[in-house]
């Protein structure tokens, strides 16, 4: 069984403002952040352990559940009563609504930190740094090399950021990074999503 405690809608709208590189293939993804969003759950297994996974996403690499596949993801486990939202039973129609729901926070604002997660077979270093004469960012990444693959963390806090997950990635993992303050801020919003799973009752 899967409860579902947390929601966090995040937009990435406030990035498409950002100067676009010269190349014209990165460019696009930067023009079109005014529509960009990852929506996460966090899921209490039966084991009362707890992990952010990306129920939803405008963005094409990142991995996500809602429709995963046939007879398989959120939006079937709720259907079926094996995914719960705060403890409540929702079929699928019901289920749907409430992710909609979920209000949206400019990414930019938040004191969570999301980070897409990507991983790169081993030698490919030049791909994970440049893409068509344009050097990627990595200020802020944590890259790791091994003998099996190269992984790399970074924050999805700026539109470059998010089209290197878009251009240069294969398929990205998202996952969450809270700070005290940022589980106090939701704190509230968790109330407010708990009246509005309410209605769907």
């Amino acid at each position: 069984m899967i409860n579902e405690t947390g929601h966090l809608k995040v937009s990435f709208s406030s990035f498409a403002t950002s100067k676009p590189p010269v190349d014209r293939w990165i460019a696009w993804h930067y023009r079109n952040l005014d529509r960009a969003f990852v929506t996460l759950a966090c899921e209490r297994g039966d084991d009362g352990s707890e992990t952010w996974t990306c129920l939803d996403s405008s963005l094409t690499r990142v991995n996500t559940v809602l429709y995963e596949a046939f007879k398989k993801g959120a939006l079937y486990e709720s259907e079926i009563g094996v995914r719960l939202v705060r403890g409540q039973k929702m079929n699928a129609e019901r289920y749907l609504r409430f992710v909609d729901s979920i209000p949206e926070q400019d990414a930019s604002k938040l004191s969570t930190r999301v980070l897409a997660v990507a991983k790169f077979p081993p030698g490919s270093m030049n791909a994970v740094r440049v893409y068509d004469q344009h050097t990627w960012d990595h200020s802020q990444s944590v890259i790791t090399e091994s003998t099996s693959g190269i992984t790399v963390e970074i924050p999805l806090s700026s539109a470059e950021a998010l089209a290197f997950v878009e251009v240069a990635c294969d398929r990205v993992s998202i996952r969450v990074q809270r700070s005290s303050t940022s589980i106090s801020d939701e704190t509230k919003a968790h109330s407010q999503l708990q009246e509005t799973a309410d209605m769907f009752e």
